[in-house]
């Protein structure tokens, strides 16, 4: 029970420090963010072969009529229903509302990968004074919430470790709007639980384990042209010989005449965003730039997946 209790400790740790869905806490050294935000308009300038990167991401934080419009018009072309489309703006709502609204973008926007206008930190104290212990929506209940319906889960195999979702758990127990039926909150258990696999480098090698326990445990998606679940995968290794793949960061693409869209929950107390981009290529640019962040260490890199297939 001890060494279980310890690797959720630091699974939680690994996750907090590495994923987009995560709490934050904030660190014994006062450091602000706007410092943070400072540094990683710096590095976010550099590629990591040194070459000098100019990559803008155009971006809305749902805050205005018009960014709100075109999402539901979005939402709509992509058989989202209504319904889904009502826990989404009313989780949306109660976020804007909660926090000071300088922290939010004045309708479209453009920025470097990694900055922001927002103190992560003062906003989470934001959303604890009006709504107290309850940690909120990040961005697997987000997705799930929206995208449900096209996550098909078969079978009756067992998730026997939700370690890794387990303060997802925790809220999904406290508001359960995103997944309301048993058979739901078993689909996000299924898809979004932690994956076993090797100490490897070989990002395809990842990809076809996590595709083989998606297939025993029932997950497909439901066709649909118009969007998809795009899905951050990182290789964590808690300890020597316990290596496991989960979905640290993930949003919803939705396919356009005039590009691609991307709605994501940054973390459990950070924004919405709806971001805007020409293609694929650069959805995956900025998912890659703002979380392949770690250096020489032994796991693979993230890589990003389309429902199950690698992008």
């Amino acid at each position: 029970m001890y060494k279980r209790l310890k690797k959720m400790c630091i699974l939680s740790v690994c996750l907090f420090m590495v994923t987009g869905c995560s709490i934050n806490k904030k660190n014994n050294e006062g450091i602000s963010n706007k410092d943070q935000s400072l540094s990683s308009s710096k590095s976010g300038s550099v590629e990591k072969d040194g070459a000098s990167s100019e990559f803008k991401v155009t971006y809305t934080n749902i805050s205005d009529k018009a960014s709100r419009d075109l999402l539901v018009k979005l939402f709509d072309q992509a058989g989202i229903s209504r319904s889904r489309q009502d826990v989404f703006f009313n989780h949306l709502d109660q976020f804007n509302s909660s926090v000071d609204k300088k922290s939010l973008s004045n309708g479209l926007e453009s920025a470097g990968v990694k900055d922001v206008k927002y103190d992560p930190y003062q906003m989470q104290d934001q959303w604890k004074k009006k709504n107290g212990d309850f940690e909120g929506y990040n961005c697997r209940i987000t997705s799930y919430g929206i995208f449900g319906d096209y996550i098909k889960v078969d079978g009756d195999k067992v998730i026997d470790n939700t370690d890794d979702i387990a303060i997802d758990l925790l809220s999904l127990g406290d508001d359960n709007s995103a997944a309301k039926t048993d058979k739901e909150l078993n689909s996000f258990k299924k898809i979004f639980s932690g994956v076993k696999t090797v100490e490897t480098k070989d990002i395809k090698k990842h990809y076809q384990i996590l595709k083989k326990e998606w297939d025993a445990r029932g997950i497909k998606f439901a066709k649909n042209d118009k969007a998809s679940l795009v899905s951050v995968v990182f290789h964590s290794q808690i300890e020597k010989g316990d290596d496991k793949l989960f979905i640290g960061h993930v949003g919803i693409m939705l396919k356009s005449e005039d590009g691609i869209y991307f709605v994501e929950k940054v973390a459990f107390q950070e924004p919405y965003r709806f971001n805007k981009f020409k293609d694929k290529g650069q959805l995956k640019r900025y998912l890659m730039e703002k979380y392949d962040v770690e250096f020489d260490q032994p796991t693979s890199k993230p890589f990003v997946m389309e429902n199950d297939s690698l992008i």
